[in-house]
């Protein structure tokens, strides 16, 4: 499995936050995310210590072409994993409930819907 380090220049200056879909965007590329999607590899996603927050529109920008191209939440899961081996213990279980509710947020985009629908 290779490494993906998501530096914490991707927070911004002085953030300890992943946030705004531009961004994560921005990473996409400079990471070369697309190019991985089609490779036959599988890849850590390694979150820099001291992250206190993982936005959704972050995740979205980074990840959810990754997710599309893959064609399932599944598929995904198997090329690419979350890694929070580098966070603070203390704040690994609100890293990882942020990253639960991007996956959320993700699902619904593909589904076309909002999870508030009936």
């Amino acid at each position: 499995m290779k490494t993906i380090s998501l530096d914490s220049k991707y927070r911004g200056v002085n953030s300890n936050c992943f946030t705004g879909r531009k961004e994560g965007q921005e990473a996409r590329k400079e990471l070369r995310l697309d190019e991985k999607d089609r490779d036959s590899e599988t890849y850590s996603i390694m979150i820099p210590a001291s992250t206190t927050s993982f936005n959704a529109s972050f995740y979205l920008g980074l990840l959810f072409t990754s997710i599309s191209n893959l064609g399932s939440m599944e598929a995904f899961d198997k090329k690419y994993v979350i890694n929070y081996d580098k966070l603070e213990k203390g704040l690994r279980p609100i890293i990882q409930a942020n990253i639960e509710e991007c996956r959320r947020k993700a699902a619904n985009e593909i589904a076309g819907t909002t999870g508030l629908d009936f």
